[in-house]
């Protein structure tokens, strides 16, 4: 570390002797203190700007040094937000059961904020994302700026526009609004050509794509009022899928049994994860 970095201390413990998180945090504080005045005499942190983890856990001790800052879900493009936002690392990690390059066309119906479809076109097209956000290891003594520059301008070179169709809509025009936000926020050559979003609703869709991706993060949670109407909602989904877009490869996110049942699509895979401290599945399937 840098004399002028100044950690803050983040301490975990579980099942250990040492139970105290205060006490560790003291300990570990004090050995670092006493390592880096052997480097930097004048070395007196009074503020965190950087976190050194501390977990310890069955009587282990595990000493990380954050080297992101800000979460990795956290890209930088993402300024504007719906009501309840899908992570843009939980997002790509679906988007990556598929090739996307298959596809002629990969729509949301529901696209909430863009969030599905602004992580596809970083798969398929942006290489370079990375420069819209600062990480902490750009602050440790061993950073090259002018290799990590070099990086990003190689990945950006390598940047070739799509010819996969990218489309979202939404029922609402306040997140179309954002949508189209967020898409200029990602700023690579041929981005804002690349993704078309327009406020219609999904029931009024059809399928217009020979080999199309249908990705769908449905609104459930508080977002539907009682079980019943989330498992109707999740019923019309089906039906619709069913019936308008047969053929289609799809990957959709269901609240737990009921609405999966409620949908009626036999699925190739299943994952089960949480969102927004909700236990969720995203289901695989050909329709």
């Amino acid at each position: 570390m840098n004399p002028d970095v100044i950690p803050a201390y983040i301490v975990t413990t579980s099942k250990s002797r040492l139970y105290h998180s205060d006490a560790v945090k003291e300990s570990v504080e004090s050995g670092v203190i006493k390592r880096m005045k052997t480097i930097y005499p004048s070395y007196s942190p009074k503020d965190g700007s950087i976190k050194i983890f501390v977990r310890v856990a069955d009587d282990r001790v595990t000493i990380s040094l954050d080297s992101s800052g800000d979460p990795l879900y956290c890209r930088g493009y993402k300024t504007m937000i719906s009501d309840a936002p899908l992570r843009e690392n939980i997002a790509s990690a679906i988007l990556l059961h598929y090739n996307l390059n298959d596809f002629d066309e990969i729509i949301d119906p529901m696209c909430g904020t863009g969030t599905f479809l602004l992580e596809s076109l970083i798969q398929l097209q942006v290489k370079n994302h990375c420069g819209l956000r600062s990480f902490s290891f750009e602050n440790w003594p061993v950073f090259s700026e002018a290799t990590f520059n070099y990086i990003q301008k190689k990945h950006l070179a390598e940047s070739q526009k799509t010819t996969v169709k990218i489309t979202g809509s939404d029922i609402s025009a306040k997140n179309i609004d954002c949508c189209k936000k967020n898409l200029e926020n990602l700023h690579g050559e041929h981005t804002t050509d690349s993704v078309t979003f327009y406020q219609a609703d999904f029931f009024n869709l059809r399928k217009m794509s020979e080999k199309l991706l249908v990705v769908i993060n449905p609104p459930y949670g508080k977002r539907i009022e009682t079980d019943s109407s989330l498992n109707d909602f999740y019923i019309k989904i089906g039906n619709k899928l069913k019936k308008d877009f047969k053929g289609a490869e799809c990957a959709i996110i269901v609240p737990g049994i009921e609405a999966e049942k409620a949908l009626g699509l036999r699925y190739t895979s299943k994952i089960p994860f949480m969102n927004g401290g909700l236990p969720v599945a995203v289901l695989y399937l050909t329709v």
